[in-house]
């Protein structure tokens, strides 16, 4: 009897050991599943933030970009309405002036007109009378 309840006391050690180095085998285990969880994590946040850096910055760009360009288009409209403005004063001058021109010309042009006519006229009449 003795020497089963050795043999039983050597089994139950045997197991509590056996018991006891599963157990750290498994902590073990667990802790460097934890770690490289963490570095998974750790590296995933640092790509995270690169991107978020860069998003930033493009945001950031796009923000005074945006300012320039607020201030620069009412100076662009401005200069582009003084522009058609002038455009279409120097069109009304050249209008007026062409009209003045037409208007002298058809004027010479009519008169030189009637200078024939009172021309032949008297030419006409000279000889009618010389007759």
């Amino acid at each position: 009897m003795q020497d089963m309840e050795r043999a039983l006391e050597q089994e139950i050690k045997h197991r509590k050991q056996v018991q006891q180095k599963l157990e750290q085998e498994c902590e073990e285990r667990i802790a460097q599943v934890q770690r490289e969880f963490e570095s998974v994590i750790e590296e995933r946040t640092s790509m995270m933030n690169k991107r978020l850096e860069i998003l930033n910055e493009r945001v950031s760009q796009l923000n005074s970009r945006i300012h320039e360009e607020s201030a620069r288009i009412p100076e662009d409209i401005e200069a582009k309405s003084r522009s058609l403005g002038e455009m279409l004063q120097n069109m009304q001058n050249d209008f007026l002036n062409e009209r003045k021109v037409s208007t002298t010309l058809m004027f010479c042009l009519l008169h030189s007109y009637v200078q024939s006519v009172i021309f032949l006229f008297r030419t006409v009449y000279h000889e009618k009378l010389s007759y």
